[in-house]
């Protein structure tokens, strides 16, 4: 063991310090993803993030590269891990987009008050009587303002306003829009936990929209990032912890984008 450490040790100050990322050796090829989630040599946009390699594990230019296999996981674990601090008994929560209903029966379980809402029909059970839901778009709902102590956001932000898929209509910001709403229904004290496609800004019609460094900050305005966290997919096709500005360098396509989860509060909020 210690001679193998000491060999990648040797191997990466040969190569300058750059990792494998498969072995973790020494790394002195550069490969970048392109439009169609394949390996090229150059960088087709000067963006893009580079992927290092040693000799023996360098993909093949042209092969395939990474797909969203397991986004689900990393999503509904972050969102889920964090129902517990802003969830319980008196406290009100919006699960928006709710789909399958996982999310939301995390967090009518916590004796809270749920409302899920979807475009979609309902596709899970009411197992809890602490549960509403309700079939329409966010724009219709007409709740108070500063009702709502915490607002799920997971993987949804990004289909609104375009057409095609989830009963969506085309709104060229409808996204923009929805975030203002949900803004409006966050209460002083309470919180967002946003999960969302993030890479070089680009919509992927009727599939999602990817935020980048000139989108994501419009989507977040008015609101205060309290706490933040970055992914995006290695080589071995697994998701790993980066920094903000890797994830946002990282080419989208309608199969694969790197993901952005933080949680957030209206600003002025206490």
């Amino acid at each position: 063991m210690l001679l193998l450490r000491a060999k990648k040790l040797i191997s990466r100050l040969l190569a300058g310090n750059s990792r494998c990322e498969v072995c973790g050796f020494g790394a002195r090829n550069r490969r970048y993803v392109d439009e169609q989630r394949r390996w090229a040599k150059l960088a087709k946009q000067s963006a893009a993030a580079a992927h290092a390699f040693c000799g023996k594990h360098v993909p093949e230019t042209g092969s395939l590269a990474l797909d969203l296999t397991g986004d689900r996981d990393i999503e509904w674990s972050y969102v889920a891990a964090r129902i517990g601090r802003f969830a319980g008994p008196g406290k009100t929560v919006l699960d928006f987009g709710a789909g399958s209903g996982v999310l939301s029966l995390a967090a009518g379980s916590t004796g809270a008050r749920v409302l899920a809402i979807d475009l979609m029909p309902l596709q899970f059970p009411l197992s809890y009587s602490n549960i509403e839901f309700r079939k329409l778009d966010v724009m219709d709902l007409h709740e108070e303002d500063g009702l709502y102590d915490l607002i799920m956001n997971c993987s949804t932000i990004e289909h609104v306003g375009l057409a095609g898929r989830y009963g969506s209509t085309d709104r060229p910001d409808g996204d923009i829009e929805a975030m203002a709403k949900l803004r409006s229904l966050l209460a002083p004290n309470g919180h967002m936990v946003l999960v969302l496609p993030v890479g070089q800004d680009e919509a992927f019609r009727p599939f999602h929209r990817v935020y980048g460094p000139e989108r994501l900050p419009r989507l977040l305005d008015g609101y205060r990032v309290r706490e933040s966290s970055y992914l995006r997919k290695n080589a071995r096709n697994e998701w790993v912890v980066c920094e903000k500005e890797e994830a946002l360098s990282e080419t989208g396509s309608a199969r694969y984008y790197a993901l952005g989860a933080m949680v957030l509060q209206a600003q002025g909020g206490e």
